[in-house]
């Protein structure tokens, strides 16, 4: 068996990226079909009463799967996920004492060594 070269790994990725899609998309106008709905009805926003207050939905860019907790539970793909406010000033609170200590303890050897 021939060993893959990288370009025609991403264009064969790219063709089951696409037969994907299109599978998905042929299955969710089915879906619509099967309800009932019309194409404006299935295009036209959703009107509710209730605002939601779900968390985002965020789907893998490989395999469009829905993903759970930023990975991917099909491929394995993880989404970078950017860190909250209170998680970023706790780092940059332990990397300044750090900083001070260090500075400190070099100060203090400076100044025996002089002595």
């Amino acid at each position: 068996m021939k060993k893959q070269t990288r370009k025609e790994k991403k264009a064969e990725e790219a063709r089951i990226l696409a037969e994907m899609k299109a599978a998905l998309e042929e299955a969710e106008r089915a879906e619509r079909e099967e309800n009932g709905e019309s194409v404006a009805e299935a295009n036209a926003p959703a009107q509710s009463s209730q605002p939601t207050s779900q968390a985002p939905t965020y789907h893998c860019r490989r395999c469009k799967t829905e993903m759970q907790k930023g990975v991917c539970p099909t491929c394995g793909f993880k989404m970078y996920v950017t860190m909250d406010e209170k998680k970023l000033g706790k780092i940059k609170l332990v990397l300044t004492a750090i900083g001070m200590a260090v500075f400190i303890a070099l100060f203090i050897y400076i100044q025996i060594k002089k002595g």
